[in-house]
């Protein structure tokens, strides 16, 4: 099969049983999750996604909404997605981006995936956050993340990063604050929502919101860690403990 710049760091086993896909987090590319699909048992195949504006599609124009993503990779990746049964992994933003995946996938090929993980993400909803980052300079945009967490302090000194990964995040996030979803749009697969209790950003009554937003069930799961929990070794854990949610 041709690889797609869709992907990058795939781990690709022809008997695989299912494909996983990742879909990353704001101002993450796939090279965040190119160990994972070796923590895997050999059924599944792993394809970490490569959104538009990083690392190798660093100068591919990022769609102008979440939807519009979300519309451009199942569009440009039908055939895959449809070639056998897939989880979706997706972590805060990437949550997001892969419901409204799995949405279109649904309405417009009648696809849907065995499971969503939606990781470290509340239900969507329309953004309540005060501040905005439109008209932020990169120093705001890192004083914003800082405040929650998300982001070590001392990433501000490194000028390399502040220049070339705070554009990426600023505009993601900000596709997340102009995303609104539309009603009634429920996806035809479970949900498994796992956060961390010390994650300051994530409430829990607003993860279990995530009930509304499929047709199936949904099981929230508590893991220490804080918002970026995800290892080398829970990652395996947590694909097996969706894999038992679908059985």
């Amino acid at each position: 099969m041709v690889k797609d710049s869709w992907f990058k760091y795939e781990t690709v086993n022809l008997t695989a049983e299912y494909n996983i896909f990742c879909f990353p987090h704001a101002g993450a590319g796939a090279s965040a999750y190119a160990k994972l699909g070796k923590q895997v048992a050999e059924r599944f195949s792993f394809y970490p996604i490569q959104y538009p504006m990083r690392e190798n599609r660093l100068k591919v124009k990022m769609p102008c909404s979440i939807d519009d993503l979300a519309k451009q990779i199942a569009n440009e990746n039908m055939e895959l997605f449809c070639s056998k049964p897939s989880l979706f992994y997706g972590h805060c933003y990437g949550a997001v981006v892969a419901y409204e995946t799995a949405v279109y996938l649904k309405e417009r090929y009648g696809y849907s995936p065995e499971i969503l993980i939606a990781a470290s993400a509340e239900s969507p909803r329309i953004s309540e956050d005060t501040v905005r980052l439109e008209e932020a300079d990169n120093d705001q945009v890192a004083e914003f993340f800082i405040s929650f967490g998300y982001m070590d302090p001392e990433s501000v000194k490194n000028k390399v990063y502040m220049d070339f990964f705070m554009p990426i995040l600023k505009n993601d996030y900000i596709l997340l604050q102009k995303y609104a979803p539309k009603d009634g749009r429920k996806i035809a697969s479970p949900i498994l929502a796992p956060y961390s209790p010390e994650d300051s950003g994530i409430r829990r009554a607003e993860v279990e919101k995530w009930n509304e937003f499929t047709e199936k069930t949904l099981a929230v799961q508590e893991i220490s860690g804080g918002h970026f929990f995800l290892n080398d070794t829970n990652f395996g854990e947590l694909i097996e403990e969706a894999e038992g949610l679908i059985k």
